[in-house]
Order: C-alpha cells, then sequence, then structure tokens
C-alpha cells in the first residue's frame, strides 16, 4: 500500500523544510505543488527528495490541489494524505488520520482542529461562519453528520474516491468545495481530532480577507447547484415588486400628474434586477444540466480506470504499523 502526502505551497521556504523531515517519517512519498512561489520554495522541496511541480505563477490553492491529486494517481496511490505547507498540522498525526480509511469505514477523513484550544477566537469565528455556509453547499440537513472544521486542511482520501472528487474551484474555498462535494455524493466522511499550531503568521491572507474569498466560493458554488431556487426565484420576486412600484408610479402620475424620478429610479433598478436574475438563473440551470452530464460521463470513465489500479493492490495496514513503531 502506498501513502502519498500532498503538500500545496506558495512562498513557504521558512517553514516548509521541518515539515517535510516530520512528513517523510509517516508517508511513502511526498508531492509539493510549488504554485508560482518567488522564494527558494521549489529548491527545498526538491533537495528534500519530494516530487516538486511548479506551476508557473499563482493559481490557488485549489489549481495546485488538482495538480497534487493528478500526480498522486500517476505515482500509484492508495491514500492521498493533503497537509498544508505552513506547519500548523503535525504530521505524526496521519496514522490516527488514515486509520478509518484502513479499517473500511470511511473514503475521506478529515483533521478537525477544533478540539485544539490554541486556535485564535477570530478563526473559530470565521470557521463557523463557513462551515454552515458550507453544510449549506452540501445540502446536509442534519448537523449531527456534517464535519465540524471544513476548512482544515489535513485530510486523508482513498485513492478510489479522488477521481469523483475533482477540485473545481481555483483558490482558498477549494476545502469547502471538496467537503461538499463528499457529503452530495453520500460519500463515507469521519473526522477526527488534530492538534494544530498557530507560530506567527500562518496564512498569506488578512483574516477578513480570507473568510470573505471562501464565503464569495461557497455562495457561488450554492448558486451553481440550485440556480433555480437561488437566482430566479428571487428574481421573480424583484420583477414583480418592480411591476407594482411601476404601476404604483403611474397610478400616482395619472391621478396627480405628478412624476417621482426617484421612485421610477427605483421601479427600474427592482425591475431589470429581478429579470436578469430570473434568466440568469435558467441559463444556469440548463448549463449545469449539460456540464453534470459531462461530469458524470467522465468520471464514470476515470473510475474505471482507477479501480483497474486500485483493486490490483489491496490496502493493507501492516507497513503502516511498521512505520508507526520506527517513528
Amino acid at each position: 500500500m502506498i501513502i502519498i502526502g500532498c503538500v500545496p505551497a506558495y512562498n513557504e521556504e521558512e517553514k516548509i523544510a521541518p515539515l517535510l523531515v516530520r512528513l517523510k517519517r509517516q508517508v511513502d512519498k511526498i508531492i509539493v505543488c510549488d504554485d508560482g512561489s518567488t522564494d527558494l520554495t521549489f529548491d527545498l522541496s526538491s533537495s528534500f527528495g519530494a516530487l516538486v511541480i511548479r506551476h508557473e505563477k499563482n493559481m490557488g490553492k485549489g489549481m495546485a490541489l488538482r495538480s497534487l491529486f493528478k500526480a498522486a494517481l500517476e505515482n500509484d496511490a492508495d491514500i492521498v494524505v493533503t497537509i498544508d505547507a505552513d506547519g500548523q498540522h503535525d504530521p505524526s498525526e496521519i496514522p490516527a488520520l488514515i486509520q478509518p480509511i484502513l479499517s473500511g469505514k470511511a473514503d475521506v477523513v478529515n483533521g478537525s482542529r477544533l478540539s485544539d484550544t490554541s486556535m485564535p477566537r477570530h478563526r473559530r469565528i470565521g470557521n463557523a461562519f463557513l462551515n454552515n455556509l458550507t453544510k449549506q453547499a452540501a445540502e446536509s440537513s442534519s448537523s449531527k453528520e456534517f464535519v465540524k472544521d471544513s476548512q482544515s486542511g489535513f485530510r486523508a482520501y482513498s485513492a478510489t474516491v479522488l477521481a469523483s472528487l475533482q477540485p473545481l474551484v481555483w483558490g482558498m474555498g477549494i476545502d469547502s468545495q471538496l467537503m461538499a462535494e463528499a457529503f452530495r455524493m453520500g460519500l463515507r466522511v469521519q473526522e477526527v481530532p488534530v492538534s494544530v499550531k498557530y507560530d506567527g503568521n500562518t496564512s498569506t491572507h488578512h483574516p477578513l480577507r480570507h473568510v470573505s474569498d471562501v464565503a464569495i466560493s461557497i455562495l457561488g458554488d450554492i448558486a451553481y447547484r440550485s440556480p433555480l431556487r437561488y437566482l430566479s426565484v428571487p428574481g421573480t420576486g424583484l420583477t414583480i415588486i418592480g411591476f407594482v412600484m411601476l404601476s404604483i408610479l403611474v397610478n400616482y402620475y395619472v391621478t396627480s400628474r405628478y412624476f417621482s424620478l426617484p421612485f421610477a429610479i427605483l421601479s427600474f433598478l427592482f425591475l431589470v434586477s429581478g429579470l436578469i436574475l430570473f434568466i440568469t438563473g435558467l441559463i444556469l440551470h440548463a448549463i449545469g444540466r449539460v456540464v453534470d452530464q459531462i461530469d458524470r460521463n467522465m468520471s464514470s470513465l476515470e473510475r474505471s480506470s482507477i479501480d483497474l489500479i486500485v483493486r490490483s493492490r489491496p490496502i493493507r495496514s501492516d507497513n503502516i504499523l511498521e512505520r508507526k513503531t520506527l517513528a
């Protein structure tokens, strides 16, 4: 059985070397995606024996994970572990993270940082907000079954599901997209507690910018998945309000010969914005059905090819236990 550690990295020369040293003890192979770094991230990763994929320019964490997943499958991975390059996660917790997959109880295992009291308060608040949005995107009605830390970058994936979990978001919203997709597909998802370390600046973005970027990404995903509900229905309401306001304006003008320009502009805005939302929802719904059909056909082909590889290499936990003992 082959366990591959996948590390998306952008300008992490100060922290990636210690991470790779500890990660090397827990996995069979390390793949790093240098996402357009301008520092020594590529050189350091290569010097530690990692297979390094290099993006010529910064394309975002989502594209980095897309490249990593593809490379991991090409290198015959049975289990793929994703871990951030900023050093906030402890690679020694990988055996516990992958155990539900080894025992056949999960397809995806999420490392939850919420049990660690070192997480700053503002991060907990932002995480709770984004987690609720992700739950809506996942169309999960039960709070008991959904994960508590959908923003975690410390996860384990069975190779059999990676072809179906293709990253579609370019930026930081990728963790939410993948988790929501896993729940929508009915995959077996478990969550295990992990520690987290916040030494200095472990984020390349300001917290408010990070939350806003991820929230916009999730809302876009929600609108794309249910355009009639979230675009066409509100658009219908705005259009009706616009028509009502316009009729009031005309009636008032007929009776009093007074024309209110501000009221006319407001009526026009409601009417036009409503029509735009309504038509956009219909177009996205039609496009979504075509894209989903294409995705299903492509995923079916990819799953078939991956199943042929994975079935020929049954998962065994003996070498993991041996590695854990040696560490």
